[in-house]
């Protein structure tokens, strides 16, 4: 394989930055930010509990409707049709068609909610509860099926895949996958488990030669696995950051990770106290991290998250000063 060899000349540039209340004298914090499959829409996870959206053609926020407590997790099931999870023990969906309206669906679990999934007829939501995770098929609708086998401590992210199979992460350092076909006999749908060894603060999937899962631990480390053999590729932490002339290697925490397909590369996000982050990617053959670019002139505090969108080559931050950042990139000045 050909070594890449990467460089400063990096092509970024901010596009949009704005609050969505910022004619209010309330203050907004956001942790998280999802987004439908063609790119069209984002959908913020709020402390104020309002469901916040963003039309990204236009850059116009509109709000769908409201929680009574601080949001925990949001994520998209169809296009026009989101999710979101709170503090108050809720799991709605909404029709974001129709703004300022009631859930199309409102489900209950014990409050508070920690992260929610959604696929086709499923839903999935992790909970503060030990262990806690509620999964329901939405054409037949009653108790939940109460996954509580998988995870010893609190349930913090959820995800499908395409096959049907979902993917746990917890407070216990367990990353579980369960074949939700064969329930509700959860010890036969039991596919994996990955012992990362500390809290799991997010974890994503992405394909390369083989199907590969990242995981970002609450103490600050990053691991790769390869899905296939369940063994670790990589293990980083903030040390592990290449410092370079233009300092570009210092980093206070790691945001999250993207994948790009065109690429063929996984890009890492770090972030700095004051609002900047750093965008790094990884050797192929070595657990170092490359710093490629720092998007500053944005955030004013801590990132808590970042979305890519390869649809447009834009990547979208969110973090707790209550802006929400949209960076124009261009990948082909960041390798040479």
């Amino acid at each position: 394989m050909k070594r890449r060899y990467f460089t400063q000349n990096f092509d970024s540039r901010l596009i949009f930055c704005s609050s969505p209340n910022k004619e209010s004298s309330s203050s907004e914090s956001f942790s998280k930010v999802a987004s439908n499959i063609l790119g069209t829409c984002n959908i913020f996870c709020a402390y104020s509990g309002i469901v916040w959206c963003l039309d990204v053609a236009s850059l116009r926020f509109f709000q769908i409707g409201s929680h009574e407590d601080a949001l925990s997790d949001v994520a998209f099931g169809q296009t026009a049709a989101a999710i979101s999870c709170s503090y108050d023990g809720k799991v709605n969906i909404w029709d974001i068609r129709s703004p300022h309206s009631a859930p199309v669906q409102s489900l209950q679990v014990p409050p508070p909610a920690n992260c929610v999934a959604w696929q086709e007829n499923f839903v999935a939501c992790g909970f503060q509860e030990s262990g806690g995770l509620f999964w329901w098929d939405l054409r037949n609708l009653g108790d939940p099926l109460n996954l509580e086998e998988s995870h010893a401590e609190a349930v913090t992210q959820l995800l499908f895949m395409d096959d049907a199979k979902l993917i746990s992460g917890g407070e216990d350092g367990y990353i579980c996958s369960i074949e939700t076909d064969k329930l509700p006999d959860e010890d036969e749908a039991l596919d994996y488990v990955i012992n990362v060894g500390s809290a799991i603060y997010r974890f994503g999937l992405y394909e390369a030669m083989n199907p590969y899962l990242w995981s970002i631990t609450r103490t600050q480390e990053l691991f790769c696995f390869d899905l296939d053999t369940l063994d670790a590729t990589s293990k980083n932490e903030r040390k592990s950051v290449l410092h370079t002339k233009h300092k570009l290697g210092n980093i206070d925490y790691f945001i999250s990770c993207f994948y790009d397909a065109l690429e063929g590369r996984l890009f890492i996000g770090g972030g700095l106290d004051g609002g900047q982050i750093v965008l790094l990617t990884q050797y192929e053959d070595t657990n170092t991290l490359v710093p490629l670019v720092t998007l500053d002139k944005g955030h004013q505090d801590v990132v808590r998250d970042l979305l890519w969108n390869s649809n447009n080559q834009s990547i979208t931050s969110v973090g707790e000063d209550g802006k929400v950042c949209i960076w124009k990139v261009n990948w082909e000045k960041a390798t040479q």
